[in-house]
């Protein structure tokens, strides 16, 4: 954990307000840990503190001997930021997919927990050419070709989204749904 002292006047005093209002609640002491950690003398400074004028928590906050600080726990930020970081790269690979002609099928199996309404907004803001039915699939050579090169992308990409954006990079004359259905009708998924 690092810690941080608050110095700037305007936080101290939201940061005071808070604590005021969630001490204020109903059973607060009982149903929150962290107060319930207190010691009875802050329980006390901070009932004090609620019956205080405004101007007064003003004047309270503009001492320079800081009494709150900032606790960071390392472990949890940097968790969040790692599904910041992968949320990222599914929108990333999702605009990839949809301005690359991916189906609506390929996208449902590939991009689960992405809405209906989301692959919605980005079809519209790529406006890209869409393609309804099935697409036509390359000749036997070239798709023999594609197999192969999908055979390798496999052995060095387990996530199928990347080894998709592996393979149309290599074959991007074809849209990604003709890739895609051609890799489902040799079940080679």
């Amino acid at each position: 954990m690092s810690t941080l002292a608050v110095t700037e006047q305007a936080l101290n005093l939201t940061l005071l307000t808070y604590v005021v209002d969630r001490c204020s609640r109903p059973r607060a002491r009982h149903d929150d840990a962290g107060i319930a950690a207190f010691s009875p003398e802050t329980i006390e400074q901070i009932d004090r503190l609620r019956h205080l004028p405004m101007g007064m928590l003003l004047r309270l906050t503009d001492y320079k001997a800081p009494f709150f600080t900032i606790q960071i726990d390392d472990q949890q930020l940097n968790h969040s930021l790692r599904q910041l970081d992968a949320m990222g790269e599914t929108e990333q690979l999702l605009g990839y997919f949809i301005s690359n002609g991916a189906s609506e099928a390929m996208i449902d199996d590939l991009f689960p927990t992405v809405s209906k309404k989301q692959v919605q907004a980005w079809r519209k803001s790529f406006a890209g050419p869409q393609n309804a039915g099935r697409p036509r699939l390359p000749e036997d050579a070239e798709a023999a070709q594609i197999l192969k090169r999908w055979a390798v992308v496999t052995r060095h990409h387990a996530d199928a989204r990347k080894r998709f954006k592996a393979l149309h990079e290599t074959f991007a004359d074809h849209t990604l749904a003709t890739l895609y259905a051609l890799i489902l009708q040799k079940g080679r998924m």
